[in-house]
């Protein structure tokens, strides 16, 4: 799925956009300033908020010469809505509950990549959920290498099961991170402004002591 607009499994085109744009706004939205988030024409807005209205899913309010527009929370379907705009955060939360479970633990777990990018363009169906996991120094030693293997595997057949996105899972133990030369620069700024999902913050990681 496109998890930069999850409406796309379910309603390709202007009535997913707006219903999107109208899901995740903090404030009800003019017909023009809908448009324009989207980057759809005002005439093609307009005609899916009198479709949205006319099911009593969208409701109006005049305001001056304009009419603002929100969902109708009391709406049947709002929940539904609501739960497609939320597939991203419904995504990170399952993440999370699989983790929890782990023996042992990870150190960290953060999301990177086009998983958190928040504009078209950045994700597709055909992109992987990008994550890295930071593992304990004993990650390593024999007697429990494959137990990491069968958790980060058993993440990796999860995520592809929720999303229909191909996981790409990294894993390092903290010393493995740190050791990353200066040619990793780049790519460890972005795994710290990625999402942070579990455990100890990467920032914290690379900053401070050795996590056992």
């Amino acid at each position: 799925m496109d998890l930069s607009k999850p409406w796309r499994a379910v309603s390709e085109g202007v009535r997913g956009d707006v219903l999107t744009a109208l899901a995740t706004a903090a404030q009800p939205l003019t017909g023009r300033k809908i448009a324009s988030q989207i980057s759809r024409s005002h005439g093609a807005v307009a005609l899916v908020l009198d479709d949205l209205a006319d099911h009593g899913l969208v409701l109006r309010q005049p305001a001056g010469r304009s009419v603002l527009h929100r969902l109708n929370p009391e709406h049947v379907l709002f929940a539904a809505v609501m739960g497609l705009a939320g597939a991203k955060r419904e995504l990170f939360e399952r993440i999370i509950v699989h983790v929890s479970q782990w023996d042992p633990a990870p150190v960290s777990i953060t999301a990177y990549g086009s998983v958190i990018a928040g504009h078209e363009g950045r994700g597709s169906t055909g992109s992987d959920i990008d994550l890295v996991v930071v593992l304990p120094a004993t990650a390593r030693r024999h007697e429990q290498d494959s137990r990491w293997t069968e958790q980060l595997g058993g993440l990796a057949s999860a995520v592809e099961r929720w999303t229909g996105n191909p996981a790409e899972i990294l894993d390092y133990t903290v010393d493995e991170l740190r050791a990353l030369g200066p040619e990793s620069a780049g790519y460890l700024r972005d795994l710290m402004t990625g999402r942070h999902l579990y455990g100890d913050r990467l920032r914290a990681l690379l900053t401070t002591g050795d996590t056992t």
